[in-house]
């Protein structure tokens, strides 16, 4: 075999990411037993045709996906089972905060980890705790409380070491008993705490809050309409702490150090500098598997022999799928493994063939390392693209040249941030790490500049909704193997090939920008986020939006904020809170969707005076108020209700309806059909396209 440990690694790796994500729970081990047995019986082939090294393959592919089927089945019965019987249950833990503690919307969120008894046996877990009153708590704070556990969660930026799993509920009855013993994630979190202060006294919201998320992945402080620009570009990987960061350390530190002659203490310097940060970033298990995946390489190096990328990312795969096997379910993780496929396959070619270009003209040799970036971006998008037009919901037309103008500087803000927010924290010396402040400032500056241009050109990004977009995504790939397919045959791409491909996707991209600009015209979407409490409607028609009402949890108005980006809404143009909407979720909902108007009775002077500081203009809605095309909204006087005219449908929002007539009614966290049936209504949508109505729950 050829690379071994790449042939087990990603194929461990891929067993998780189908299990976690493709597998009903109580096939993982059916799956496990089954790839056992076939590896069983490929084991004599393997003896037979011990040369033969498509079957030494084909055992290796699959021992390593018994493995990986079996270490996901496995950590989920010991971490995942006990905690998922304590769903509505009421506990009483004895805990410590274990990160920084923000107050928002009305709820507090406090992470920290705890110990209770349940059914007689002592337990411990990590938590998120939300309480409806401001807390006043610091790292390391031991508490007693009362948690109603709503469910268990395994993933996601809440990760920290060693607590892959954790519970998270309502919190009262909080008592702040004393201090816990300091541990490595308590001095984690309070330098990591005292940069974000340093980046805060300094620069503004916006500048100091994208500074901290591309430095430390602490997102938090993020504006919504920043954002929303990182991920029209694609860049939205810039503030998830990955191997990107990593690798920029290492090169930082191999760049001052370089005149060291022994290896040895070089690579040794290297691995205490990307440990240090991964530390300074409040060890996410993000951080710690870029980090695991730099040593092995740098390793690789110490050892004397010449590192293989492929090998060195199998082997990263293997301890992190198995030593931290709920990795797998990690969207972030699953992207920057096939990232780093793509960029150790197929960087050097596509550099290569891009490079050609260039080369042989005397002012083009200048710009061969914004190829080299190009090429890298490029080859990094390969395998991840279909994972991130799923995901996040859009394909981003934009990237390269976003990459490109953006990427090289990250460094600035990565180093400026963590050095100069370090120094300037300390007392009487502080004044040093202002020049590092100011730099990682300007470069966050005009990464908000160029971000923001880019995301409002034209077409900047297409949609996953429309099925344009993964009709262009199997051309592309048909075309890319055609490209593969005729380069093995012939030794070259011949420049009649390469014109063919190119005008192939071109033609197959601006059909696909023309049908999605088509169908957004002709598509009305009406999507519900309502709970008991209080209703939540978002209309969305061409590029344009409205929200109507809005919920006091948190997590319900994030997810209404969700939907307007996932569909590139950056400033809806109204908003209208009704009488049941909680006055801090309108609130956070102005502040952070800026609306361009908000609807507010003339009347009602105190809500006005709430949301003031939060909103740019304020208008008196009519009788038959024009949102935007073929939609209408009238409002009750005291905004009770409202009844939304949308291209000939009557749709009814709000408490105590009246007769109508409507077609549909949104009350109570309930959805009332045409042929009087209800439903829950929590993220339902109701889409009206070409005169054809469709309802679907989970959009």
């Amino acid at each position: 075999m050829r690379r071994p440990l790449f042939t087990v690694g990603f194929s461990l790796f891929a067993s998780s990411v189908i299990a976690f994500f493709f597998l009903p729970e109580n096939l993982v081990p059916f799956a496990a037993a089954v790839f056992f047995a076939a590896a069983a019986l490929s084991v004599p082939l393997a003896v037979k045709f011990k040369y033969s090294e498509v079957v030494q393959n084909l055992s290796a592919v699959l021992f390593s996906s018994a493995a990986g089927f079996l270490a996901v089945f496995l950590s989920s019965l010991i971490f995942i089972s006990p905690l998922k019987e304590l769903k509505d249950n009421r506990l009483f833990i004895q805990a410590q905060v274990t990160d920084a503690v923000s107050y928002e919307h009305g709820y507090t969120s406090v992470p920290a980890k705890g110990e209770f008894s349940f059914e007689g046996q002592d337990r411990e877990s990590a938590f998120l705790l939300y309480s409806e009153k401001p807390i006043s708590l610091e790292v390391g704070d031991c508490f007693t409380c009362t948690v109603t556990v709503k469910d268990c969660n395994a993933g996601g930026e809440s990760w920290t070491f060693p607590h892959p799993v954790y519970l998270y509920g309502d919190c009262d009855e909080l008592k702040v008993t004393g201090k816990a013993k300091r541990d490595i994630n308590y001095y984690s979190s309070l330098c990591r705490q005292k940069i974000i202060n340093s980046a805060e006294s300094v620069f503004s919201k916006d500048i100091s809050g994208l500074l901290c998320g591309i430095s430390m992945s602490y997102t938090k402080n993020i504006p919504a309409y920043i954002q929303s620009a990182l991920r029209s570009c694609s860049l939205s990987h810039l503030t998830s702490v990955s191997g990107l960061h990593v690798t920029l350390i290492s090169g930082i530190v191999l760049l001052i150090f370089s005149r060291i002659r022994s290896r040895g203490l070089s690579g040794l310097i290297t691995l205490v500098f990307i440990w240090g940060f991964v530390f300074l970033s409040g060890m996410r298990l993000s951080a710690i598997r870029a980090a695991i995946m730099m040593t092995v390489m740098t390793l690789g190096k110490l050892a004397l022999r010449p590192a293989d990328s492929c090998n060195s990312l199998g082997l990263a795969c293997i301890i992190i799928c198995l030593f931290i096997p709920f990795s797998a379910a990690d969207l972030g993780f699953i992207c920057s493994v096939l990232a780093t496929l793509g960029v150790v396959t197929l960087c050097s070619p596509v550099y290569n063939f891009i490079s050609g270009f260039f080369k042989g003209r005397r002012i083009l040799k200048r710009l061969l390392p914004v190829v080299n970036i190009a090429a890298l971006t490029l080859s990094a998008m390969v395998f991840s693209l279909p994972v991130l037009v799923c995901v996040f919901g859009k394909l981003s037309i934009v990237s390269v040249l976003a990459n490109i103008l953006v990427t090289p500087f990250a460094v600035v803000c990565v180093v400026g941030c963590i050095l100069g927010g370090a120094l300037y924290s300390l007392p009487v010396v502080g004044f040093i790490g202002y020049p590092f402040l100011l730099c990682g400032g300007i470069v966050a500056k005009y990464f908000i500049f160029i971000t923001r241009i880019l995301s409002k050109i034209p077409f900047s990004s297409i949609y996953s909704k429309y099925s344009s977009v993964y009709i262009w995504l199997i051309v592309f790939y048909a075309l890319l193997l055609y490209a593969f397919v005729r380069f093995r045959r012939e030794g070259v791409l011949q420049k009649k090939s390469t014109l063919f491909i190119s005008l192939i996707m071109a033609c197959t991209l601006a059909v696909s920008c023309v049908c999605a600009s088509v169908i957004d015209g002709e598509t009305y979407r009406v999507i519900i986020n309502s709970s008991e409490k209080s209703d939540t409607v978002i209309l969305i028609h061409d590029g344009k939006a409205a929200v109507i009402g809005c919920d006091s949890s948190p997590v319900t108005n994030r997810a209404t904020l969700t939907v307007l980006s996932d569909y590139g809404i950056e400033s809806p143009d109204f908003f209208l809170p009704l009488s049941d909407s909680s006055c801090t979720g309108a609130y956070f909902m102005a502040k952070n969707a800026c609306f361009k108007t908000v609807l507010v009775p003339q009347g009602e002077k105190y809500l006005q005076r709430i949301l003031r500081p939060a909103v740019g203009r304020f208008s008196s809605p009519k009788s038959g108020h024009e949102l935007f095309q073929n939609t209408y909204l009238t409002v009750r006087d005291d905004l009770s209700g409202a009844v939304i005219e949308l291209n000939g449908q009557r749709i009814f929002v709000g408490s105590s309806p009246d007769i109508g007539p409507y077609d549909y009614i949104i009350s109570g966290g309930r959805l009332t059909l045409p042929d009087k049936t209800s439903q829950k209504c929590s993220m339902t949508g109701i889409t009206v396209s070409f005169g054809t109505t469709r309802i679907r729950s989970d959009v």
